[in-house]
């Protein structure tokens, strides 16, 4: 995989519980490193947006069947193509990253074009005051 970083010149601060929104973040990178084949390419952004800050995960990987998007965040859904590729999980990941942003009054939210088109994963935090 080919993995590209973009980020602003000040640090953007964020209020909350440092381990947890690691552990999302891994998670985003983590089924974007699963779900793109070998030489794919994966984006991480952070962008200021307002009183926000929101981290963007990209991958031009295998997508996501628009049937199946609104069903993305429920807890042990797993996508039909998650389930051929045999890949290991319960479907619980994002389903709690959701979670922890909620808890951090913040919002976690997907786009595709649908399959074969990739997926991007914005993550969007109120900045600490």
């Amino acid at each position: 995989h080919r993995l590209a970083l973009w980020q602003p010149e000040a640090p953007l601060l964020v209020r909350g519980d440092r381990k947890r929104l690691v552990q999302v973040i891994a998670n985003l990178l983590n089924n974007a490193v699963k779900f793109t084949p070998k030489g794919g390419n994966i984006e991480v952004c952070l962008e200021a947006h307002a009183d926000h800050a929101v981290p963007v995960v990209h991958d031009n990987g295998i997508g996501i069947d628009g049937r199946e998007l609104p069903h993305i965040f429920t807890k042990f859904f797993r996508t039909k193509e998650a389930q051929s590729m045999d890949t290991e999980g319960l479907g619980v990941g994002l389903y709690l990253a959701r979670s922890i942003v909620q808890r951090h009054e913040g919002s976690l939210d997907v786009q595709s074009e649908g399959l074969g088109r990739g997926t991007t994963f914005f993550l969007t935090l109120p900045l600490a005051k």
